[in-house]
């Protein structure tokens, strides 16, 4: 690369400012100064062909006077030239020079150390480079400076956040300049960003305001928890849809726990939140295709509510767990708009008039009493007539196994006794017949009873959960659904309680 100094063709051309780098180039403070108390003053900045300026002329000389009166009269001294130059600064220049006495009085003008030329170099990377150790010493000592100077800085935005105080953010905001979006986003000694902490907190003016100033909405490293999960965990549904228009993509993101801000707001209940992230418009970029569980239509989301956590819990499970009915109904009230399957619809159309008429006789009646028993859901939601090739449909696996592949939301919602979430989940299409599976603790404990009781209890159903609740009202619940008794276990329960009413 040529240095400022070096003799070219271009040095001759003429262009605004050409006075100011020949002065600055021979370090002619006299003639710097008449040239800018005349008309020069306005070309201070004036670029030649390689896009430098009067300062980087003036880098070249060790103890340049001509640096001086620049940076007095206002030349900017982060300014690249261009990429002849390899987009260098000022303050490059000097460092690759080592002239140590230029390069503090840059420091001093406010001349930014982080700043990488067109190769990816630093002004300390020069310095080491060549060898110039004064240069490098300073360069150090102006970054560990700068870096407690922007921490101070991050502390008083940090309790701008906590404290919800938009006027000591803005004051913060003017008193940072280039550094803005680069303290907005730090994460001192792994903590969260500040837009996690006004998100968790719930200040919607500081959340505006931080998004508004280039806050990004990374998650943290180790906890991976975003802003908009903490968000949709505390409640604050307002935070949660400015989040969402900013930042959709963020409700496909799990945390370590592999909890997706929907488990976030039904862990705590808030069932507002869960409505919003349901029915929120976002855009197809982020939609994502799935099948639903019959296998026949596909349909879109931007994420998966059948999705599970570590430990297999799903939002309806968790709903189901902690007795939310609300959100119970919330998640399955809700409706997508699905597509049928080519595959699916060739053979619908198939059975279309007259043929699927000649089809329907041929289903015996022990065919359709078993789907009735079986509580197939032919309801006009779900059911798909011939030719209907888009339906709306529930996304909602009521039956996925969950809590380690042990049992269902339905099992969950009869061993609390919570008549009316088991109620809407067997009216949603839920199989009251399906085995609830014991965890290792469990069957620990059952091993130490009699080997009938084992055999009972370690392929279990609602209705025996029911009777041995003693649950009159439940086990009514489900012989209406077509809950059964196949191995008579939910009778052993009976007899052996001496409860004649069961």
């Amino acid at each position: 690369m040529s240095t400022p100094s070096s003799p070219n063709s271009d040095d001759l051309e003429d262009f605004p400012g050409r006075l100011l780098h020949q002065a600055a180039l021979w370090d002619n403070a006299e003639l710097l100064e008449d040239l800018l108390h005349a008309d020069q003053l306005q070309h201070i900045d004036g670029v030649d062909a390689w896009g430098r300026t009067p300062l980087h002329a003036a880098a070249t000389t060790e103890n340049s006077s001509c640096l001086r009166i620049l940076l007095q009269s206002g030349a900017d001294p982060n300014i690249p030239c261009g990429p002849r130059g390899e987009y260098r600064t000022s303050l490059h220049i000097t460092a690759e020079y080592g002239h140590v006495n230029n390069l503090r009085l840059l420091l001093c003008h406010e001349a930014r150390i982080d700043v990488r030329d067109g190769l990816g170099f630093s002004a300390l990377d020069l310095a080491v480079k060549g060898g110039h150790i004064e240069c490098a010493t300073a360069l150090k000592t102006a970054q560990a400076t700068h870096e407690a100077s922007r921490v101070e800085t991050f502390n008083g935005l940090l309790k701008a956040c906590i404290e919800g105080n938009p006027d000591l953010m803005l004051k913060l905001f003017k008193e940072l300049k280039e550094d803005l979006k680069l303290v907005i986003n730090m994460t001192v000694e792994g903590s969260n960003t500040l837009l996690f902490k006004a998100s968790e907190v719930g200040h919607k003016e500081i959340v505006n305001l931080l998004l508004a100033n280039g806050a990004d909405a990374r998650v943290h490293p180790v906890t991976k928890y975003s802003p908009l999960y903490i968000a949709c965990y505390n409640g604050h549904k307002e935070i949660a849809e400015l989040l969402l228009r900013k930042y959709p993509e963020l409700v496909q993101t799990p945390t370590v726990e592999k909890w997706f801000p929907s488990h976030g707001c039904c862990i705590q209940g808030h069932h507002q939140v869960l409505d919003l992230l349901l029915k929120f418009p976002y855009p197809s970029s982020i939609l994502k295709k799935y099948i639903d569980k019959t296998g026949n239509y596909e349909y879109e989301l931007p994420f998966d509510i059948n999705a599970k956590d570590v430990s297999g819990q799903t939002v309806l499970y968790i709903a189901a767990y902690m007795g939310s009915l609300k959100m119970v109904e919330i998640i399955l009230k809700y409706r997508v708009k699905g597509k049928m399957l080519k595959s699916c619809e060739s053979t619908t159309q198939s059975l279309s008039g007259a043929e699927s008429i000649t089809a329907k006789k041929r289903i015996s009646d022990s065919i359709q009493a078993l789907m009735s028993r079986l509580n197939v859901n032919l309801k006009p939601d779900t059911a798909t007539p011939a030719g209907n090739v888009n339906q709306t449909l529930s996304p909602v696996d009521v039956d996925i196994y969950c809590d380690h592949g042990t049992q269902t939301a339905l099992h969950i919602a009869v061993k609390n006794k919570n008549f009316a979430i088991a109620s809407l989940i067997l009216v949603a299409g839920g199989n009251p017949n399906l085995t609830i599976y014991l965890n290792e603790e469990e069957l620990s404990k059952l091993r130490s009873r009699t080997a009938l009781d084992e055999y009972v209890f370690t392929g279990s159903t609602v209705l025996v959960e029911a009777v041995k609740h003693r649950d009159m009202g439940m086990i009514d619940l489900l012989l209406k659904h077509s809950a059964r008794d196949v191995e008579s276990k939910a009778l052993y329960v009976a007899v052996q309680a001496k409860d004649d009413i069961q």
